[in-house]
């Protein structure tokens, strides 16, 4: 008898997700939220409590959102919520500026039928996001917005510089918009 090879409905569609990913997704999500503002100590120990989870998850999850720019190391008392200055919100629209320009430019030559039309879609949920006036909903649709432009854009360099940064251009949006 002939073996035949595995095709694809042989493969698990699931998401596996880590302690590590949830820790962060619950400490994003209350910066995000403002359960935590800009400039609360983030005492290591308290979150460990809070979150059930052991020093590692939350020191990790700490690292992740230091690199997003939600949180800062900045002296010796350790980890606080960011507080964005004046200055960084200028270098980061800067940076948006120049990279949102190039995917949609890149959108405009690359995009196929289907982009478009998700395209489409994503602007009317928008709109009706604005028109309910619920904080996370507008903040989910905006980002549903960018996920279609940076995926019909076909340059993932660019986009993931962009992912990169949308946390910290999300936070400023909802710190600007509270």
């Amino acid at each position: 008898m002939k073996r035949l090879p595995l095709d694809d409905t042989f493969k698990v569609n699931r998401n596996p997700v880590t302690l590590r990913e949830i820790v962060l997704d619950k400490l994003r999500s209350a910066i995000m939220n403002f359960q935590l503002l800009p400039g609360d100590r983030l005492v290591e120990r308290d979150l460990c409590d809070r979150l059930g989870v052991s020093r590692t998850s939350v020191r990790e999850a700490l690292r992740h959102l230091e690199s997003e720019g939600l949180v800062e190391f900045a002296d010796a008392k350790g980890p606080r919520v960011a507080i964005i200055t004046l200055a960084d919100a200028c270098d980061i629209y800067e940076l948006r500026c120049v990279l949102e320009g190039l995917i949609v430019q890149l959108f405009t030559l690359r995009a196929k039928p289907k982009d478009i039309r998700a395209l489409e879609k994503a602007l009317e949920e928008n709109r009706q996001a604005l028109k309910e006036g619920e904080l996370q909903q507008v903040i989910d649709s905006v980002q549903g917005f960018y996920d279609v432009l940076l995926e019909g854009s076909g340059n993932h360099v660019a986009a993931t510089q962009l992912r990169q940064l949308q946390a910290r251009i999300s936070y400023l949006r909802a710190t600007s918009v509270s």
